[in-house]
């Protein structure tokens, strides 16, 4: 059994109990069947080979996201995005190590990889950054690694016109069987592939400098471009995928600055 399968095989354990635990509180199933089926399918699950896990692991997103609602908006999503591993990629190399306590910063790839912390900060060297199959190699590791947060922090340095390296594109539309969460950020929506965007569940909309840019946004999320650049500081919009209207404008916080939500 590799090591991403025991963790995997933890995490469900303990998703297998919170679920129960929600399905009884929200009236889902009788509140005394909880007890008596919760041992019947933790001892199902440990004779689960491993070839299995992947397939119940997607599931187990797929029913958590369904009951959310019955759950209860303010509900973690039963523990599905409590990842035990995060990793940055800091393209820019701004990330201070002060800013982002508990992290490890590594400017070499491989370094990143054979680190034991979970909290990772890769901020690639030029020679790295210009490499095609350095960075396709990062986000193969990311992907084999199994149960991972990771942030990209500009999308226009790790993808080229409107291609994007295999590993990333296997990360956006695979890794959520993999329980892989990833948030991407971007300052040119023109720049980058569009499956990028189109493969978002969730879509956060700042201001935008430039006017191909707003109207690169507005015909994915329907948001006008003029209200994009109406945008002040720390504005923006909610875009979720599946859905016709956005939310907004909402105001985000940051470091405990004040910020009135808008409407």
């Amino acid at each position: 059994m590799t090591q991403a399968n025991t963790e995997l095989r933890t995490l469900l354990r303990e998703l297998l109990i919170a679920l129960t635990d929600g399905l009884g509180k929200a009236g889902i199933i009788p509140s005394y069947m909880v007890g008596p089926m919760r041992p019947m399918i933790l001892k199902q699950l440990e004779r689960t080979s491993d070839a299995e896990l992947q397939r119940i692991a997607f599931a187990f997103c797929r029913i958590a996201d369904t009951l959310r609602p019955k759950l209860g908006a303010d509900r973690p999503l039963l523990g599905a995005r409590n990842h035990p591993y995060i990793v940055v990629f800091d393209t820019k190399g701004m990330m201070r190590k002060e800013d982002w306590p508990g992290y490890e910063i590594h400017k070499r790839l491989d370094a990143a990889i054979r680190s034991k912390q979970p909290k990772l900060i890769w901020q690639p060297e030029p020679a790295e950054l210009r490499s095609w199959e350095t960075i396709d190699r990062g986000f193969r590791w990311i992907y084999e690694r199994w149960n991972t947060l990771l942030y990209v922090d500009e999308a226009l340095d790790v993808t080229l016109r409107q291609e994007i390296p295999f590993g990333f594109h296997a990360v956006l539309t695979r890794g959520r069987q993999r329980i892989i969460s990833t948030l991407v950020a971007t300052q040119r929506p023109t720049g980058i592939p569009q499956s990028i965007i189109s493969e978002a569940q969730h879509r956060y909309i700042f201001y935008l400098q430039l006017e191909q840019d707003r109207k690169r946004m507005e015909s994915l999320t329907g948001i006008a471009e003029e209200r994009i650049k109406k945008l002040d500081k720390y504005e923006f919009f909610y875009s979720r995928q599946g859905e016709r209207e956005a939310s907004g404008i909402l105001k985000l916080t940051i470091k405990g600055r004040e910020s009135d939500n808008g409407s």
